[in-house]
């Protein structure tokens, strides 16, 4: 599976077109490993071991946010570990991640970087990891793009995966067929949870054959592990952090520095602000802006991390945490950190719900309010999901094994 074809590139490409023509049926059977030239590749025998593989790991890396970078380093962890992979080249927009043995990271654009083309020329399997990548916006910039680096992959003859990612909203027909067009011209689709399961049923030209893994995060735990620290119910509340979203504006900066100053005032705590999304486009701005809404805005303090270890080790001293972006409260969970959500989009009720600990009293929607008895009757009867993190992690990693088989 993972030996290089003779053939070049084009004429691969050629013969998967042409296996692919007008009047073809489609397969219904359980999809098997495609080989680079694109032919079905036969069942390991027991006992074999593929050729060396050589990888590309894409997703939304190198952004500074706290979930795609837990993420590319489970996914790193993981897939290293693996004897048959040779190498493993990380197409992300800034390379500020540990060193790691057969991983070379390409951050840039593409015009500026042809080592991305190149290390695409060279891949046994593309692999799209996390994030809600299939979803409508303003521009559908991303969707055209995810599109376009497919087909550049499939092109050279790569095998072209998706693992632990969501499906967001559809309104417009035809950026729907679109996103049912990617899934179905991809070798292998995990997704992180059945909601986004469920929406790609819904989308045209959808084949059934992906599955439902735990988000990525999950694949590994030992590092939250080794950063936990116990907590009783009784102890008093002093730190609470609190992760925004870039974007939104000042009548809703206003609105939760009333509430987080007057819980923080009620319990005597201090506030931290720690972006889930930093650097440039990140969330600090909106923190700053609320900062300025604080009656006492010296009791603030505001952190940044440059690796998601430092990220962690913050949220590791935390007594509670508000947050309004997904794996803020899923790095929460996994530390055991007690927690309220903020609901912005359905992705976050969802998850607390599939978590089920506090679920009527853990999710808020955007602009409701909460207040100090919330906060310490959550700390008090908040326990870590133990048995939901286990599924999580044992549903992400079979959903990456399945690649190999």
């Amino acid at each position: 599976g993972g030996l290089k074809s003779p053939l070049p590139w084009w004429e691969r490409a050629r013969e998967r077109g042409e296996s692919a023509g007008a009047g073809s049926k489609p397969d219904t059977a359980a999809p098997t490993p495609l080989c680079k030239g694109g032919e079905r590749e036969a069942p390991l025998a027991k006992g074999e071991e593929r050729g060396p593989m050589r990888i590309v790991l894409a997703g939304y890396y190198g952004y500074r946010n706290i979930g795609d970078d837990l993420m590319l380093q489970n996914l790193l962890a993981l897939l290293t570990a693996r004897p048959e992979v040779e190498r493993i080249d990380v197409i992300c927009l800034e390379n500020y991640y540990l060193p790691r043995a057969r991983t070379r990271y390409i951050p840039g654009g593409w015009r500026a970087n042809p080592r991305r083309i190149w290390a695409l020329a060279r891949a046994d399997q593309v692999i799209w990891g996390g994030g809600t990548c299939l979803s409508e916006c303003s521009s559908n910039a991303g969707l055209y793009w995810i599109k376009y680096f497919q087909m550049l992959a499939r092109a050279f003859g790569a095998k072209f995966s998706f693992v632990g990612i969501g499906i967001g909203r559809f309104q417009t027909p035809r950026f729907a067929a679109l996103a049912g067009k990617v899934l179905a011209q991809s070798d292998h689709v995990s997704f992180r949870e059945e909601a986004s399961l469920a929406a790609a049923a819904a989308l045209p030209g959808y084949r059934g054959d992906a599955c439902s893994g735990g988000d990525l995060v999950f694949l590994d735990t030992f590092l939250f592990e080794t950063l936990r620290r116990s907590r009783s119910a009784e102890a008093p509340i002093r730190s609470i952090s609190f992760s925004g979203l870039h974007g939104l504006d000042d009548r809703q900066a206003a609105h939760y520095a009333r509430q987080l100053a007057a819980v923080t005032e009620e319990l005597g705590a201090e506030l931290h602000f720690l972006p889930a999304h930093a650097g440039a486009a990140g969330d600090d701005e909106f923190h700053r802006r609320l900062a300025l809404h604080l009656p006492r805005p010296e009791r603030c303090r505001f952190h940044s991390w440059q690796t998601p270890e430092e990220y962690l080790r913050v949220m590791a001293t935390m007594d509670f945490h508000i947050g309004m972006r997904l794996h803020s409260i899923i790095c929460a969970d996994l530390l055991g950190v007690p927690n309220l959500a903020i609901s912005y989009a359905p992705k976050v009720r969802y998850y607390v719900e599939k978590s089920g600990v506090s679920v009527e009293r853990r999710v808020i929607e955007m602009g409701e309010g909460f207040d100090g008895t919330r906060v310490k009757e959550l700390a008090a009867s908040y326990r870590r999901p133990e048995y939901f993190i286990a599924q999580e992690s044992h549903k992400a990693n079979k959903c990456i094994k399945m690649m190999f088989h």
